[in-house]
């Protein structure tokens, strides 16, 4: 009999857009430094500005529905 089990490259694909994202993960996403993405929490034009982050003990991560609205916002001010 067939397992339900999926494999590991289905589990994968059912995850391949994550909840939250780390400060290394939202600088690979962004193609940016961790540096910058602090950089652009402060940044002092609101409409530039990154979601800020949240803490969970000294861990930090943002939102990652709060990160796809800010890159929609940002293409279409490019776009405009």
């Amino acid at each position: 009999m067939p397992t339900t089990e999926p494999n590991t490259t289905q589990r994968a694909a059912t995850v391949a857009h994550p909840i939250t994202l780390r400060p290394q993960g939202l600088a690979d996403r962004l193609g940016v430094s961790r540096r910058h993405i602090y950089d652009l929490v402060k940044h002092p034009n609101p409409a530039r500005r990154l979601p800020a982050p949240f803490k969970m003990g000294r861990a930090t991560f943002w939102k990652a529905g709060d990160i796809d609205a800010w890159i929609e916002r940002q293409a279409q001010r490019t776009a405009s």
